[in-house]
C-alpha cells in the first residue's frame, strides 16, 4: 500500500552516530511533512516553472514527549547536545518510528526545549528524516 514514508526512500543509508538508537516512544505524533527541495517561478501569464534541487523527498516528523521519565528525558537531551554524539544537528542518528516499524536515519533540528517541573518533559522535537537505515 503506497503513502508510508518508508516507500518513498531509495536504497537505505547509515547514521553518522551509530552508538544509540532512539526509541523512546513519543506520546504524540504531530506531523510527517514530506519536502521536495524545490524553486517555484511563476511567470507572467501565471503559469508555473519548478526547478527541482535534489533526488530525495525529505520528511520533518513533529513528536512530542509530554510525560517521560527524567531518565528517558536526560537521554533524548544529552544525545542531541552531546559533542561526540549529535551536536543538535550536526550528526544524524537512528530513530524508531512508533508505529510503522521502520527505523530511519533521522537528524536533530537545532533547538531542542525541554521542560523540567514536577513531571519532566520535551514539548516538542523536530526530527528531518534523511533515508531508512541500512
Amino acid at each position: 500500500m503506497a503513502g508510508k514514508m518508508y516507500e518513498y526512500f531509495t536504497g537505505t543509508v547509515t547514521a553518522d552516530y551509530t552508538a544509540t538508537e532512539l526509541s523512546i516512544k513519543p506520546q504524540v505524533v504531530l506531523s510527517q511533512a514530506a519536502k521536495w527541495k524545490q524553486n517555484v517561478h511563476e511567470m507572467d501569464d501565471g503559469s508555473h516553472v519548478v526547478v527541482t534541487l535534489n533526488s530525495q523527498i525529505k520528511y520533518e516528523v513533529r513528536i512530542q514527549f509530554p510525560v517521560l521519565l527524567a531518565t528517558d528525558a536526560d537521554t533524548i537531551v544529552d544525545l542531541h547536545s552531546d559533542t561526540n554524539k549529535c551536536k543538535g544537528s550536526a550528526k544524524t542518528f537512528y530513530w524508531q518510528h512508533p508505529t510503522d516499524s521502520h527505523t530511519y536515519v533521522a537528524r536533530f533540528a537545532p533547538e531542542m526545549e525541554r521542560q523540567i517541573a514536577c513531571i519532566h518533559s520535551i514539548s516538542e522535537i523536530v526530527l528531518w528524516i534523511e533515508g531508512v537505515k541500512a
